[in-house]
């Protein structure tokens, strides 16, 4: 079966998930640009042979791809609101039936991020200010819920991580793409420092489902001043004031959702 890869430009609400034939992949493997699965549960992986529960297992992994990866798509931009997932194409770009598709998509729609209708399919759900709001207010106290722990166990390396991290955003103005990445790994490297793995990732699963990620839309020059007084605090090891910096940073993005669509040259 011919592989297909993700064009990487953003597709409009409406039109057809562009697919196209995958002239980098050898051998009938997928493009490097489709996400894997982690390499760490290869064990759970069944053998040619199969074996007893080996069905189950094979599907319920086909099924973490493809939500990883249409996931990944949505946060990205790459699949806009509006754009259809059709189960045949989806099917077709990862190389699998269209049993675990069907699991992909009820599980993106539980998350918020894919939206299905009677006789119309499911498409990229358009998140409503409402639905993005509450979302914000639960992030915010995750939030800073994660950087009090982070306080604690911070090292000065993990400190000095942070700082090279804010200074790379703050010059960052002409890479939108790069800005957002650096924004998203300068927060959670705040956070993996609290120690949590459950806390990371329930906020990783929020932060998914706001499309281009919860600062977007939030002007330059306002995000690195909350980076710069975060950082502060950190330094003096204070976790009042970390918290009470993080809480404002995150809430403060209500304004833009309620205001509409995000402005020129956000974050």
């Amino acid at each position: 079966m011919q592989k297909f890869a993700l064009d990487e430009r953003p597709v409009k609400a409406g039109a057809k998930l562009a697919l196209r034939p995958d002239s980098r992949s050898r051998n009938g493997r997928a493009a490097k640009s489709v996400p894997t699965p982690d390499p760490a549960r290869a064990s759970e992986m069944p053998s040619a042979g199969g074996g007893p529960g080996a069905a189950e297992v094979t599907l319920s992994s086909k099924s973490e791809l493809v939500v990883r990866a249409v996931r990944e798509m949505i946060v990205a931009g790459q699949l806009l609101p509006g754009t259809p997932l059709r189960q045949q194409e989806l099917a077709r770009l990862f190389g699998v039936s269209a049993t675990p598709v069907r699991e992909a998509i009820r599980r993106l729609e539980a998350e918020g991020l894919v939206r299905s209708l009677v006789h119309r399919g499911a498409t990229v759900a358009r998140p409503d200010a409402m639905h993005l709001e509450e979302s914000l207010r639960i992030l915010a106290v995750l939030e800073a819920l994660a950087g009090r722990l982070a306080v604690e166990r911070m090292s000065d390396a993990d400190l000095r991580e942070v700082e090279d991290l804010h200074e790379q955003v703050r010059l960052c103005r002409d890479d939108e793409r790069r800005r957002k990445e650096l924004n998203r790994i300068f927060h959670f490297r705040v956070y993996e420092c609290a120690g949590s793995p459950m806390l990371l990732s329930i906020m990783r699963l929020l932060w998914s489902s706001f499309p281009g990620g919860p600062h977007v839309g939030r002007p330059l020059d306002e995000s690195v001043r909350g980076h710069a007084r975060l950082l502060d605090a950190l330094r003096q090891r204070d976790p009042v004031e970390v918290t009470r910096a993080i809480d404002e940073h995150v809430s403060g993005m209500i304004d833009y959702v309620q205001a509409g669509p995000p402005a020129v040259g956000g974050i």
